[in-house]
């Protein structure tokens, strides 16, 4: 029987490389352009363990690639969740790049620069971060790579507690101006039709925590009303597989060809165009920039107003953004959903709640599962208040960036800083049994001005508790939404000393959080926040309302 190898040929091209540059560096040992390719070959088959020593050996001979160098070594030490160490190998990539070099260098030095301030952010630098996405918007005049950098710049704002709603949205609104040149589409007068088509257009129909709110709009949806078609802005697993056989069209665009992808949502004749990413890395708003579909809605995936002007609705709740709040501050007109805006589906993979872990520790254990970069120094400055007036208390954080040790080192130093008993504080970097970690967790501590979001909904669903503090602004209230959706008002602050005395209160009670764990699960599946078919009538509803609302103005 003739077996078929599993072997590339990519893999054998690659192979053979490797071994021609090991027998050359056998007579050139201090050849750095040699150690560079062999390093990039290496990562190319997949073989980091053998990549990084290279590219490590290649940067002392100061060679004319050093900076790309750095950069691989950034991404590999980035797939490795090392983040401490990726941000350093970018920083000296910076550090190397000549000056005023052919274009391409100009693009290099705008990537660096953003994954520079992706980095910040993780690391819990935000401040620094929006420093680094705007030296990338000046640092090239690339329309692609200034509209990410500037992206990215305004998802960073968000994490400051000093900027103001007002500057939010002025800031907002100049993404704009990337868009003035452009050429939109013109849509005529709508003709009647048995379905209407939506459009959902993300870089997140794939393992994202965006999968756990979309699942139900792609799956639930009435089959005799509405067709469905998905454009997929991201890479592909079997999440994706899962969606494309459940809707009636799928297309994969790039997301650096706007104009292309709008093209083709314009040639699909897609009647309402709903975006999910905004901001968010590798969003899709300069698609809709060009105004592909007649209605256009953005949400879900991003906290705040997209600042397009060919953006027409923007999705939210009557908790998030209350009747009459908040208008102002988007470009868009909200969309309010008389429950939730979020429809969450619940994950096989989570155990059955356990009851409170307090009353078998005698402690009460606070946590917080969101990602780093939320936990600012305001934040800890409350939760230390929390934990020294419960002298037996724990704190539990789990994110990813505790998979390396140098993150934590970094974290440790800040949680030392804000007076934290380190003896007190455990950390966890991430892992497949996530959700079931949960279990360890009495309270969980939501953060601000930027709150957790499907961390929130883990926490509840694994029947744990979440004490969140009411913000000022739409992307502020996601937790109060959520939790006003469950019932659970008390467990909302007003206040910073508000939340502080919540969280004091509710530690005191172990057989009242005893009984939420047993029963929060319970509730979410019988709330607003799980109820598939209330969720999809109010989102066709929406549909329906907007699409009638465009149409009228050809009747006028």
């Amino acid at each position: 029987m003739k077996i078929e190898s599993c072997q590339t040929n990519t893999d054998v091209v690659l192979e053979k490389m490797i071994q021609q540059l090991q027998l050359r560096l056998v007579a050139e040992p201090d050849n750095g352009d040699l150690l560079y390719f062999l390093g990039v070959s290496c990562y190319q088959l997949k073989n980091n363990e053998a990549a990084i020593p290279a590219l490590q050996k290649a940067v002392q001979y100061h060679t004319s690639y050093d900076a790309e160098a750095y950069s691989l070594l950034s991404y590999i030490y980035e797939e490795l969740k090392d983040y401490v160490q990726a941000m350093e190998m970018v920083e000296l990539a910076l550090g190397v790049l000549p000056c005023g070099r052919r274009k391409r260098d100009k693009v290099f030095l705008s990537n660096l620069l953003r994954g520079l301030g992706s980095l910040q952010l993780r690391l819990g630098s935000p401040g620094r971060a929006v420093d680094s996405y705007l030296k990338a918007v000046h640092s090239d005049k690339d329309f692609g790579e200034q509209v990410r950098a500037y992206s990215g710049y305004l998802l960073c704002l968000h994490y400051e507690n000093g900027i103001s709603n007002v500057e939010l949205f002025a800031k907002h609104k100049k993404y704009q101006d990337f868009f003035a040149n452009i050429k939109l589409f013109k849509h005529a007068k709508p003709k009647s039709k048995k379905k209407l088509r939506i459009g959902y257009l993300s870089p997140d129909f794939r393992s994202h925590v965006m999968f756990y709110f979309m699942y139900n709009l792609l799956t639930a949806y009435d089959h005799t009303a509405y067709e469905v078609l998905c454009y997929s802005l991201g890479d592909a697993d079997g999440f994706t597989e899962l969606l494309q056989s459940k809707v009636d069209g799928w297309r994969t665009v790039h997301y650096s060809d706007y104009a292309g992808a709008a093209q083709l949502i314009y040639e699909d004749e897609i009647d309402i165009l709903v975006e999910l990413g905004g901001h968010s890395c590798n969003g899709g708003l300069p698609i809709l920039a060009y105004k592909p579909a007649p209605v256009q809605v953005s949400g879900l995936g991003y906290v705040n107003t997209t600042g397009l002007a060919a953006v027409d609705y923007f999705l939210t709740d009557r908790y998030v953004d209350p009747p009459g709040a908040g208008d102002h501050e988007f470009v868009e007109k909200l969309y309010r959903l008389p429950h939730s805006q979020f429809s969450y589906t619940g994950r096989s993979d989570a155990k059955e709640p356990q009851g409170a872990a307090c009353i078998r520790n005698k402690f009460i254990t606070f946590g917080c599962f969101n990602n780093f970069a939320k936990i600012t120094k305001e934040v800890l400055q409350i939760w230390q208040a929390i934990m020294a007036s419960i002298p037996d208390s724990r704190l539990l954080l789990k994110t990813e960036i505790f998979n390396g040790a140098s993150a934590c080192d970094l974290a440790k130093g800040r949680l030392q800083n804000a007076g934290f008993d380190l003896e007190r504080v455990e950390l966890r970097g991430d892992s497949l049994d996530y959700l079931n970690e949960y279990l360890s967790v009495d309270i969980a501590l939501d953060t601000f001005p930027y709150p957790g979001g499907g961390t929130t909904f883990d926490a509840l669903y694994m029947g744990i508790p979440v004490l969140t503090l009411k913000g000022q602004r739409h992307g502020a209230r996601f937790g109060y939404s959520i939790l006003k959706n469950l019932g659970l008002d008390a467990w909302v602050a007003e206040s910073e000393a508000e939340y502080i005395a919540k969280a004091i209160e509710f530690s005191k009670h172990p057989t009242l959080l005893d009984t939420l764990h047993k029963t929060l699960r319970a509730g979410m599946l019988e709330s607003p926040l799980m109820d598939e078919k209330q969720y999809m009538k109010d989102i066709e509803c929406m549909y329906q309302s907007m699409w009638q609302s465009y149409q009228s103005k050809f009747m006028q």
